[in-house]
């Protein structure tokens, strides 16, 4: 969204790379949140 913006608002220029990026970050994002919801395994009581 936000590079269409800029391409509409500012007259810039998005190069296929830039979405490349883009995708990659959005991709890492959606994995840290799946796996930052796992939970942790519990120490044994002693």
């Amino acid at each position: 969204f936000g590079l269409a913006l800029a391409a509409m608002l500012l007259r810039e220029q998005v190069s296929p790379m830039m979405i490349v990026v883009t995708l990659g970050v959005v991709t890492c994002v959606f994995g840290a949140k799946k796996f930052a919801k796992q939970d942790l395994p519990r120490r044994a009581a002693a």
